[in-house]
């Protein structure tokens, strides 16, 4: 999501820790099995229930 690496080793809940960003909300219609990709989870929380915007590219694209 922001182009730096993620540690998944690290702690979870810790800002630098792993999750799982659903590309179209849960709060928003989308599917808690949805398209994703992988962030930090600082990252996640910052971007919350906002678009991705059309640059993003999800895990699955590169």
């Amino acid at each position: 999501m922001c182009g730096q690496s993620i540690d998944y080793n690290a702690i979870a809940g810790t800002k630098w820790s792993y999750t799982y960003d659903h590309i179209h909300a849960i709060a928003k219609d989308g599917h808690v099995r949805g398209e994703g990709r992988p962030a930090h989870r600082s990252c996640n929380a910052r971007r919350g229930n906002n678009e991705v915007p059309k640059t993003a590219t999800s895990s699955l694209e590169r």
